[in-house]
């Protein structure tokens, strides 16, 4: 009897799961129909195929009617299904599952192809992503031991963890300076930021980045131009540099060949016309004109700069010998990367060669000479910070804000008016200045 009861249960419970299924579908929760305008000829009918006037929708749960934002019949039936949908929980939890499962399947690889086109920038800049990214992905694609928690190879970006970016930045940068360390952490950081917010591969939860270390001011290079006096003693080392580094002439093929002359004339170049070392290295001669004006498009940002050189300067320039016809330093063939290396080489075979005056510079650098151009164009008043930005290339001023230290007097009127704060703020051996409210109430009190 027991089981005759249980088997008339399970028969009428699937008669009336089948019974609400029909009726759902005869009764939906949602309800299209039309709102006609006054000549239109299906006026009669709410559901006419043929109608172009406004859709609407009537939601039975919670007895709303919103508008379906169309006069099509089959876009506003899809509209009504997505919110039978949204409130259906089986409908609603499968979705997230799928959701779910769409993320979970997201390949490193995918992602980072998918980040690197968002982050258009110059070739040299994108060369900087791709080598921070791909190093990522090389290393958690191996196995390694040595590190518990990263024995197993990772593939898909849910299972990177913040141990995995602790021992990346740990075995893979720590050859690297410390400028370097924090613009890869930067990129790193903003590629994991376009995965969870734009394109909510991951959530914050899932955020693997709290596992890199901080790199903060310690070991940052400072603005730091060549002084008068050292520019000169670098001048004068360009003299003896064939002789004491071995001047070789140049073979077939040959990526540049560096003499103490055309060293000379690369080092005058970027002192008096600010540009970078890659700009410098691959200037096309057709770029300086008969007028010694310079027009130069800056690689890094795209910007073009004009600037005017020193009439010796362009001469010597215009001189010299080259392995290609249309450029100064450069044989046209090779990488502007590689052309950059060899005259990032000489310099660094140069700087011990020169008779520094105050004691060597603790890292000389090629950069050193454009800020040695912005410091001397801002103390020679003869221009400002906007102006200063234009010679440079900066597509914005807050670039060329680094530089403000040398605006003149700047920093003598900052500490005047420091001066005129101490009284008020009760430095020693300045008497505290009363503040307006006593000296009111003392006149007051004189008064009565």
């Amino acid at each position: 009897m027991t089981h005759f009861i249980n088997c008339l249960y399970t028969a009428c419970t699937q008669v009336y799961d089948s019974f609400m299924t029909i009726t759902a579908a005869v009764n939906p929760d949602v309800e299209v129909y039309a709102r006609h305008v006054p000549d239109c000829p299906y006026i009669e009918h709410k559901r006419h195929p043929k109608c172009q006037c406004p859709k609407w929708l009537y939601i039975k749960n919670g007895r709303r009617r919103v508008t379906a934002r169309t006069t099509s019949l089959g876009a506003a039936e899809a509209r009504a299904q997505e919110i039978r949908d949204s409130q259906d929980p089986v409908k609603r939890e499968l979705a997230e599952l799928k959701q779910t499962r769409k993320l979970k399947t997201v390949l490193i690889a995918d992602a980072i192809q998918k980040w690197l086109p968002s982050k258009a920038r110059a070739e040299s800049t994108s060369r900087i992503y791709r080598c921070t990214l791909y190093s990522m992905r090389d290393y958690l694609a191996a196995a390694h031991p040595e590190h518990p928690e990263c024995a197993d190879p990772v593939f898909y970006l849910h299972e990177i963890t913040s141990d995995h970016l602790a021992n990346w930045t740990a075995d893979e940068w720590k050859n690297l300076a410390p400028g370097s360390r924090r613009l890869r952490r930067r990129h790193t950081v903003t590629f994991f930021r376009f995965c969870i917010y734009r394109m909510k591969w991951l959530t914050l939860d899932q955020d693997p980045t709290g596992g890199m270390p901080e790199y903060g001011s310690k070991g940052i290079t400072p603005v730091i131009p060549f002084e008068r006096d050292e520019y000169e003693a670098i001048l004068a080392a360009t003299y003896r540099y064939d002789s004491l580094v071995g001047y070789r002439p140049p073979g077939p093929g040959a990526r540049t060949d560096v003499t103490g002359d055309k060293l000379r004339a690369f080092v005058q170049l970027m002192r008096w016309s600010g540009l970078a070392i890659r700009d410098a290295a691959t200037l096309p001669r057709v770029r300086l004109g008969a007028d010694d004006v310079l027009e130069v498009s800056r690689a890094k940002t795209g910007v073009w700069i004009t600037t005017v050189l020193p009439a010796l300067v362009a001469e010597e320039l215009r001189n010299l010998p080259g392995l290609h016809p249309d450029y100064f330093f450069w044989n046209g063939v090779t990488k502007p990367s590689s052309v950059v290396s060899v005259w990032g080489n000489a310099l660094r075979k140069l700087w011990p060669l020169v008779k520094w005056p105050n004691g060597k510079p603790k890292n000389p650098h090629s950069h050193q000479f454009r800020h040695t151009f912005a410091k001397e164009f801002l103390q020679a008043k003869q221009g400002d910070l906007s102006d200063l930005a234009d010679l440079m290339g900066h597509t914005s001023t807050r670039t060329t804000e680094i530089y403000k230290a040398f605006v003149p007097d700047r920093a003598r009127r900052l500490n005047q008016i420091v001066i005129a704060s101490f009284a008020a703020q009760g430095a020693p051996g300045y008497p505290k200045r009363k503040s307006v409210g006593r000296a009111v109430a003392g006149r007051k009190s004189q008064a009565k």
